[in-house]
């Protein structure tokens, strides 16, 4: 036992009040702040100016009104201590104890109250002044009542910091050793925020052989050597170096990219590194646990369902959500140049299914989206709109240009209908609608765009048909307007 103390306080208050019974044990609580290495430290208190007996070290003197005031000082030992003067109230104890046992105070006292005149005990942190805290044990009775009818507590008060950092090195060693376990593809590693000093503790050497085994001066070489993305850097500096690490119950998770020395290219490859911290007992240390795993090859499998979801699955041409994303955008970058919206619509495409099914139908899309990628420019968004209609955003062009463009591609689709299992023909509907001088705005663009593909279907099959618009100053006009607010 490094210490002890014994301080005996009186009450304020009944159980019905939770702040109050603390408030009614400040005086034995405030006996723990003097507890620093020393002795048997024995405390009585009295009311109203009765006689105080004092221990012969670290001497301490608890002076207990109906109100519960102490006086909070600093001793010696660095540890926070009482002694009579100016009253302090009892809540001011909470500067030198943990904020997060505070709660469990008052529980505990609560509980000693309660039982009467059984033993309870508990473990609180206290601060050290160098910054850290000790951990004490405290074993509470009820005495009794005083005359003023307020709760008579013993408190037996031990140092109990040793045992907690036993068992506090045995639960890091295990979480350790958890960390350890895991594959080829992780590096655990323990850091030293305040000397800098990086430890590897897995085998992932082989796959980053620039990190050594410890490296002392881990964040001020990397400045130099690069092995971290220069826009990560910043983010690992700070979650190596977060104090706010050792109070968070779950680890912190980043993501960043680090060189990988055994590529040919010695290319950067995504990681996530998770992280707890602790302060090291022995010399007040920020200590950081961590893990950093390779998850490249599922950055670059979310890369791809990320385009993927872009995309239609069967001809792999954007689909109608991506479509309308990217026609925005273009009317809101370049919007003072032409645009034409093109809508193709296949003829008789329901019976194409009917007569040969849908591994042909199938087929016939495909097709036609491989002649719309020949057809048009690369700058050209194309997708598939609905089952057998497709969609052609056509950049900086004129209804001239458009009209030449749709003509193209009935020509392309009639000179590729043998290529395909049976022989039919492809043909189809175009609508086709100018910005701004059909309409001012996206949305209103694909509706116009719609009502000339209707009436193309209306007159036949294989017609081409431009939208006719009798407000197209007004389209302009509103045009302008909407890029003068976006500006």
């Amino acid at each position: 036992m490094a210490g002890a103390s014994t301080a005996v306080g009186h009450g304020a208050s009944a159980v019905t009040s939770s702040g109050a019974v603390i408030q009614s044990s400040a005086s034995a609580l405030a006996s723990a702040s003097a507890l620093a290495g020393t002795s048997a430290l024995a405390g009585t208190s009295a009311i109203d100016g009765a006689p105080r007996a004092t221990p012969a070290l670290n001497p301490l003197a608890i002076a207990t009104t109906p109100a519960a005031s102490v006086t909070a000082q600093t001793s010696a030992s660095g540890m926070p201590s009482c002694s009579c003067g100016d009253p302090v109230k009892y809540d001011q104890l909470k500067l030198f104890i943990h904020s997060d046992d505070w709660p469990k105070l008052i529980e505990h006292f609560e509980q000693v109250q309660q039982h009467n005149h059984r033993a309870h005990s508990t473990r609180f942190r206290i601060l050290h002044r160098n910054g850290y805290y000790l951990y004490i044990e405290a074993r509470s009775s009820l005495l009794g009542y005083n005359e003023y009818k307020l709760p008579l507590f013993i408190v037996m008060l031990t140092d109990d910091t040793a045992a907690a950092k036993l068992q506090s090195a045995f639960e890091m060693a295990q979480r350790k050793n958890a960390m350890l376990s895991s594959g080829s593809q992780e590096m655990v590693f323990e850091y030293d925020a305040n000397e800098d000093r990086m430890e590897r503790l897995g085998s992932y050497v082989r796959h980053l052989p620039a990190l050594l085994q410890v490296s002392d001066h881990f964040l001020e070489e990397e400045d130099k050597l690069g092995y971290v993305h220069p826009d990560d850097i910043k983010a690992i500096k700070h979650l190596l170096t977060d104090r706010s690490l050792v109070d968070r119950n779950a680890p912190v998770v980043i993501k960043f990219r680090l060189k990988d020395d055994s590529s040919p290219n010695s290319t950067f490859q995504w990681h996530t590194c998770s992280a707890i911290a602790y302060i090291d007992q022995e010399n007040g240390h920020l200590k950081v646990l961590g893990k950093f795993i390779n998850i490249d090859h599922h950055e670059e499998r979310m890369q791809m369902l990320h385009i993927q979801a872009k995309l239609d699955p069967l001809t792999e041409l954007y689909n109608k959500k991506t479509m309308i994303k990217h026609c925005q955008a273009l009317l809101d970058l370049d919007g003072d140049e032409s645009h034409a919206l093109m809508l193709f619509d296949l003829d008789n495409f329901v019976s194409v299914n009917k007569t040969y099914g849908h591994v042909f139908g199938d087929s016939v899309l495909k097709m036609v989206a491989n002649v719309a990628r020949l057809t048009f420019r690369h700058s050209d968004y194309i997708a598939r709109w609905s089952d057998d209609c497709f969609a052609v955003m056509l950049r900086g062009v004129s209804s001239l240009q458009a009209h030449s463009l749709a003509l193209n591609l009935q020509y392309n689709l009639r000179n590729k209908h043998d290529v395909l299992a049976h022989d039919f023909n492809i043909s189809g509907c175009i609508g086709i609608a100018i910005y701004p001088d059909d309409a001012p705005d996206c949305n209103q663009l694909f509706k116009v765009a719609q009502i000339a593909l209707d009436e193309a279907k209306q007159e036949g099959k294989g017609v081409i048909k431009l939208y006719e618009c009798s407000c197209i100053d007004e389209n302009i006009k509103a045009a302008s307007e909407r890029l003068k607010h976006l500006e």
